[in-house]
């Protein structure tokens, strides 16, 4: 395991999301899709916030992280978020990723009910 990588799933099990969203600007990919799986862990607000917007990346395999991660901490909102992009999105890839992180969520919330 890559000392960062380390470093990233220290930080995620601390809850230490706003730390985590500094290495998305990281010049390496790897890094990057770490830090986005770790912000999953993670949860809280500014890791959906982050994960949210990188939802909206151009770049598909950012994308695809960001909406796996999601699975694992979103809600509501996220449904909602989810949901709207899930309607226009052309890749099939990212239209699967997106069905399964909607059922996850959504069984997550029913089984907190």
């Amino acid at each position: 395991m890559s000392a960062k990588l380390e470093k990233l799933e220290k930080l995620a099990s601390k809850g230490k999301g706003a730390k985590i969203i500094k290495f998305l600007k990281n010049k390496d990919f790897e890094v990057v899709k770490d830090a986005i799986a770790a912000l999953g862990k993670c949860g809280g607000e500014d890791a959906i916030n982050a994960l949210t917007g990188l939802c909206q990346s151009t770049d598909k395999e950012t994308k695809l992280a960001a909406v796996k991660a999601l699975a694992n901490c979103g809600g509501t909102y996220t449904l909602t978020q989810i949901g709207n992009d899930f309607i226009k999105e052309k890749d099939p890839d990212l239209k699967q990723a997106m069905s399964e992180t909607l059922d996850t969520i959504r069984k997550r919330l029913k089984a907190a009910e």
